[in-house]
């Protein structure tokens, strides 16, 4: 395999884990008390399915605009990219799976934040915070829903669908993060002892790419904290770099790596350069 494959790949389940677990960490810490599920469903949902849209439609326009006779669609799948930028050439053919893809349609790390943001949400709603001992318990249903969640998921879909239930364990590691210093030492404890079990049966569950990758990435996240912690990271790169991580997930298959393939250059690198430029101009113009 080439070289840029194999980072590529790693790189790609590295960067699943440490979204997953920035959206649990920062979802945990913004979070307040009263909100009520409109709020959420515009603060939260909304913001997170807006930019998808923007993405999609961006996407779409683009594949219109390249050669019908470009790339066939074994073709495409073969380099891992949507039949929609053959499809929607021929659109009185394709015309539902060209408007779900500009819709967004089961995004599957889109649809699994936002699972996961409704799971936050109603642990919330079905014990209201009265007192300190509450967030243990918002905690443990959280993580009882996220367990449920996996159990139901991992045997019904094929391994086909794996990325549907992966990564739990790395949204509820950022909440686990973001919420450590409410609890007593014994919470601590009771709530470490179920995550550490949950997360290690789906490490058991998965290939050894998997848990290289997830390793790696819990790896890069432990050493973020330690030095953010010592030396307080922030500045102008950091906050940009912070904006557009997203965007950097959405644009990267769906726009860089179309792009990448037109010109001709199989580089990792250059690939990446791209997604940040693109990721960045993005955000900009329908952030401001």
């Amino acid at each position: 395999m080439h070289f840029s494959k194999i980072c590529g790949n790693f790189g790609a389940n590295i960067a699943l884990v440490i979204f997953m677990f920035i959206s649990g960490y920062g979802l945990s810490k913004s979070h307040y008390k009263n909100e009520t599920f409109m709020n959420f469903l515009k603060k939260r949902i909304w913001k997170v399915y807006y930019p998808l849209l923007i993405v999609c439609i961006i996407s779409i326009i683009l594949y219109y605009l390249l050669p019908s006779s470009h790339l066939s669609i074994n073709e495409l799948q073969s380099h891992r990219l949507s039949s929609v930028i053959y499809k929607c050439h021929y659109l009185p053919l394709y015309f539902k799976e060209t408007i779900l893809f500009t819709l967004g349609y089961l995004d599957w790390y889109v649809l699994c934040i936002i699972i996961f943001y409704l799971f936050f949400w109603f642990s919330k709603r079905l014990i209201p915070l009265k007192n300190e001992s509450d967030r243990f318990k918002n905690s443990i249903l959280l993580l009882s829903m996220l367990i449920l969640y996996y159990i139901i998921m991992h045997n019904s879909l094929d391994n086909s669908f794996a990325h549907y239930y992966r990564f739990p364990w790395a949204f509820f590691a950022g909440h686990y993060i973001a919420t450590y210093n409410i609890y007593s030492t014994k919470e601590r404890y009771e709530i470490g002892i179920i995550f550490g079990l949950f997360t290690l049966v789906s490490f058991l569950n998965e290939n050894l790419i998997q848990i290289i990758s997830w390793l790696m990435a819990i790896s890069i996240l432990t050493i973020v904290f330690i030095v953010n912690k010592k030396y307080y990271l922030e500045g102008k790169f950091i906050r940009i770099l912070g904006n557009i991580s997203y965007y950097i997930y959405l644009t990267h298959a769906r726009i860089a790596f179309v792009v990448i393939l037109l010109i001709g250059l199989d580089s990792l690198f250059l690939a990446l350069f791209i997604t940040i430029i693109i990721s960045y101009l993005i955000y900009n113009i329908f952030n401001k």
